[in-house]
């Protein structure tokens, strides 16, 4: 009978595509349905013991920084305070804290790593940070102007009751003049001028490799046999 124990990390608790499996593969070979019985008990002790250790040492490698502020290529992503001082927020260091583990006793395997369980949006920060790549993302300040709304009519203007001050635009720090758009015409200037200022409707990003579980599991692996003696104390 053929016995293999695994512990892989991953993004996703229970439901991992095998390629993002980092494993540590065990194979004991043994007749005796005692001592394979024995053999689980243990392995298990010794699967929970390691992802413990490589939940705490993720964790860890993640250093506190202010938002907007990104951990260099290569290195473990920075987690992020979202709330004010002494305020609280279920945003805060949602990264950190998305790690969990469990022991999956019909695959015999542990699995540690972000959790769905706190959003997809955490599942897919934690897998670009992990394997880098790119992504698409709604331009939060461009806007689809339609008839009858208020839209754009003139960049530069004079200042005005119908004139506003807009910063960090495409074309720096210009008044923008907004009316009712009452003709087609209108709103296709409009969304030309909105585009103008804000760029694409969808911006593409890349984003570079910031491993946090591979570098966690790797410096945990060497402590296997130590976790061996712990289980069978």
């Amino acid at each position: 009978m053929g016995v293999m124990k695994r512990i892989a990390t991953g993004h996703m608790l229970g439901t991992i595509p095998k390629r993002r499996f980092v494993d540590i593969n065990v194979h004991v070979l043994f007749d005796s349905s005692e001592v394979v019985s024995s053999l689980d008990r243990v392995t298990r002790r010794v699967l929970v013991f390691a992802a413990m250790d490589v939940r705490r040492a993720a964790k860890r490698s993640m250093k506190a920084r202010p938002v907007g502020q990104h951990a260099p290529k290569g290195m473990p992503p920075y987690k992020h305070k979202h709330s004010r001082r002494g305020k609280r927020s279920g945003r805060d260091y949602g990264l950190e804290r998305s790690i969990m583990y469990a022991y999956d006793p019909i695959n015999e395997s542990a699995v540690i790593g972000p959790s769905n369980l706190f959003g997809q949006g955490v599942h897919a920060i934690a897998e670009r940070h992990e394997f880098g790549g790119t992504a698409a993302r709604p331009n939060p300040r461009r806007k689809l102007r339609r008839l009858g709304r208020t839209g754009e009519i003139r960049v530069g203007g004079p200042a005005g009751m119908a004139t506003k001050h807009a910063r960090d635009t495409l074309r720096g720090a210009v008044n923008v003049t907004y009316a009712p758009l009452t003709t087609q015409a209108q709103v296709r200037r409009a969304n030309r001028l909105n585009a103008a200022l804000y760029g694409p409707a969808i911006l593409h990003g890349t984003y570079p490799t910031r491993p946090f579980m591979r570098p966690s599991l790797e410096l945990i692996a060497p402590r296997m046999a130590d976790y061996v003696g712990k289980a069978t104390r």
